[in-house]
């Protein structure tokens, strides 16, 4: 059921064990990762390559499946944001 559910994220939520309250965050940090990696870190090493004559190619994108995640992300923590608003959720 929801709540039950509900009880077993609270449970996860609050553990003090990166393996049990963890993933969450570290799905967080890999997409910040990836996302400084494509549009900071890449074009940058491709444009000083390109300044001191060793050009790289660029390398392979991962666009769409970061937008993806992304906006998947921020959708569920708004819709959070929504349920604390109205008084759903605490």
């Amino acid at each position: 059921s929801d709540l039950a559910q509900m009880e077993v994220n609270k449970a996860e939520a609050q553990s003090g064990s990166l393996f049990v309250g963890g993933w969450r965050p570290s799905i967080g940090w890999v997409c910040s990762i990836a996302l400084f990696y494509q549009f900071v870190f890449s074009p940058i090493a491709v444009w000083i390559g390109f300044l001191v004559g060793h050009p790289i190619p660029k390398p392979p994108t991962l666009d769409e499946h970061l937008w993806e995640l992304m906006f998947g992300m921020l959708g569920i923590g708004a819709l959070r944001s929504f349920e604390k608003l109205k008084g759903v959720a605490k």
